[in-house]
């Protein structure tokens, strides 16, 4: 039951970072998606950047936390030990 937990995990894992990854081409070169990067925006930059910087400083709040060494010896059971891997990739594939 773990092995297949841990495979289903691990396929969900790489379905989501690949349809990521294809987005981001058809994004980048205006194929097959509605909104692409050469799209007339839809709010204003004032209210963009706000946006962008609330994102920046709730990711930057997470990685923070997510460094500290207490949290990493919490999260020692052997099946979070195993899904740690396949995490990593989604967070960086490269």
């Amino acid at each position: 039951m773990k092995k297949l937990l841990l495979l289903t995990y691990g396929t969900m894992v790489y379905l989501f970072s690949m349809t990521v990854f294809l987005y981001a081409i058809a994004f980048t070169g205006n194929l097959l998606v509605k909104d692409t990067i050469d799209s007339a925006p839809r709010t204003s930059v004032g209210a963009a950047l706000v946006a962008d910087s609330m994102l920046l400083l709730v990711c930057a709040l997470l990685c923070s936390y997510v460094s500290k060494p207490g949290l990493l010896n919490r999260l020692n059971s052997s099946l979070l030990r195993l899904l740690k891997g396949a995490t990593w990739y989604c967070r960086d594939p490269w």
